[in-house]
């Protein structure tokens, strides 16, 4: 994975996809020992994730407007 932007590296979507390609690298290994570290630091990945989701914006009404398109049609 590339390493993309500053904001990409602080969205949940980039994080998520870290995780997932951590956890296919881990799933491929045998060895218990370096399988177990990728593990961990898949699960670093998961508790980022959450944090960036916190960060995210999200809207207060669910697809609720309040710019001026709202008046749009009222002209």
């Amino acid at each position: 994975m590339s390493a993309g932007s500053a904001d990409d590296q602080r969205s949940a979507r980039y994080w998520r996809m870290l995780e997932a390609e951590v956890r296919s690298l881990a799933s491929a290994m045998t060895d218990r020992g370096p399988k177990r570290v990728l593990l961990s630091i898949a699960e670093a990945d998961k508790r980022l994730a959450e944090r960036a989701a916190l960060r995210e914006p999200r809207p207060l009404i669910e697809n609720a407007s309040f710019g001026p398109e709202i008046f749009a049609g009222d002209r």
